[in-house]
């Protein structure tokens, strides 16, 4: 029993501290056009291809439109490149595909030739089922939990938004985008 309790004790101080082993990961694509600015990475798992996108978006923020990076998540079994979904896929590593996407951002936040030098970012976490509502004035169990992983694996200063909705905004402070905790 104490055995159990040190294992359950050790997993939940894993959670949101994204230092389970990643998965290797790499950009798979991009485009530098002015009318379409994205960077795609990707990571393969025992099941699943994931992407996660970086879309230059202009986001309203008070009364100036800011660019900002849009990020997407999504999952593709490996004989269906093309059905790929941002519901859940029930693979059970979440400690760990959670890691590497984390990784990824700080990747991407810490590499100014993909980034621009723009590091104002939002997501909105899909909802687990259909019941739920994507656009609602409510955060997803999703959301809520992608927000605690941002928070704690994100360098200092990083200034962490809601809007009253399921859409959470972050930005990373310049001058310390490279102190990010390990």
């Amino acid at each position: 029993m104490k055995l159990l309790l040190e294992n359950w004790r050790k997993f939940i101080n894993e959670i949101g501290d994204a230092s389970a082993e990643l998965y290797p990961f790499e950009v798979i694509g991009q485009s530098t056009a002015d009318d379409v600015r994205y960077v795609e990475y990707g990571f393969k798992t025992e099941e699943y291809l994931y992407r996660v996108n970086f879309y230059l978006t202009s986001y309203f923020g008070g009364e100036k439109r800011k660019p900002t990076w849009k990020i997407d998540f999504e999952a593709s079994e490996k004989d269906r490149l093309s059905a790929f979904s941002t519901r859940m896929t029930g693979e059970g590593n979440p400690l760990r595909i959670m890691s590497t996407v984390v990784n990824i951002i700080k990747d991407f936040a810490g590499n100014p030739r993909l980034n621009d030098g723009i590091l104002r970012f939002r997501f909105t976490g899909m909802p687990k089922s259909d019941a739920e509502d994507l656009y609602s004035d409510k955060a997803t169990q999703r959301t809520r939990l992608y927000r605690a992983f941002l928070e704690k694996n994100m360098p200092p200063g990083t200034k962490v938004e809601e809007d009253g909705s399921n859409m959470i905004s972050f930005t990373i402070p310049k001058e310390q985008k490279d102190e990010t905790p390990a």
